[in-house]
């Protein structure tokens, strides 16, 4: 934001200084907070700080007149946040009588061109669950399409652009296990969206709620102790008795 204030394009050697000033007061405050466990963790997890700075750096240098950086953390629908955005949640219509209203925070927004943008959210993660995304991820990647949508309601009422138009969306991965590198998804079908979005939100109106039959996707989840680690085998077991639902699962797939 600062840098976009003074008119500058990123320049790594130029605001390594700034940058870290910026982090080292985030680092002190959350020190102050959140107490770590010993100043061995800690000196670690500053140093990845630190090295993502480097990381992160270098991949907006890289960019350069590619793009122009144009608005950040855009809140929408979310009362307790503060910055621009919308105060209300957007609405997404699904067809002239089907909507329903989206809140979140768009990390960023830039200018590629004349009334066209690009969203980009940031991941702190490894980028190869999204390495091989066409556009949909069968379905289980929407937040980039999404947001899309959303921020043209939003640099419409902001008075930025009348007639704006996303046309990339996606994820910047700018830490070291991240490597800095952006996964973008080119304009995608509209009208195959509302479809995804409209099967989805069918299933949950007749509360459903189906799980995953991968026990991978298990891994990870935050929710893994509510249901516990046999629900993937238990969702499995009730696919025959549910043909509906799961055949909704399974054309899922097809909006890759």
């Amino acid at each position: 934001s600062e840098v976009k204030e003074k008119g500058e394009k990123v320049e790594a050697k130029k605001h390594l200084s700034l940058i870290k000033e910026i982090a080292e007061e985030i680092i002190a405050r959350y020190k102050e907070e959140i107490p770590p466990p010993s100043e061995g963790i800690f000196a670690k997890e500053r140093a990845e700080v630190m090295q993502a700075l480097d990381v992160f750096l270098a991949a907006e240098e890289t960019l350069g007149d590619k793009v122009e950086p144009l608005m950040f953390e855009v809140v929408f629908g979310i009362e307790e946040e503060k910055g621009r955005g919308m105060e209300e949640p957007v609405e997404v219509a699904l067809s002239p009588k089907s909507s329903f209203r989206l809140r979140g925070r768009i990390d960023r927004i830039d200018r590629v061109g004349s009334s066209r943008y690009r969203i980009v959210d940031y991941k702190t993660g490894r980028y190869s669950r999204y390495d091989k995304l066409r556009c949909f991820g069968g379905g289980r990647t929407l937040q980039h399409v999404l947001y899309a949508l959303a921020a043209e309601e939003i640099l419409k009422k902001e008075g930025v652009d009348a007639g704006p138009r996303v046309v990339e969306s996606g994820y910047y991965f700018p830490t070291r296990r991240g490597e800095g590198k952006e996964v973008i998804v080119g304009e995608f079908d509209r009208e195959a969206l509302k479809e995804l979005l409209g099967e989805l939100l069918d299933i949950v109106s007749r509360g459903h709620f189906i799980g995953s039959m991968d026990k991978m996707d298990c891994t990870y989840c935050d929710f893994r102790p509510i249901c516990g680690d046999d629900a993937a085998d238990r969702t499995k077991a009730k696919k025959p008795s549910n043909p509906v639902e799961f055949g909704v699962v399974d054309r899922l797939k097809e909006y890759e």
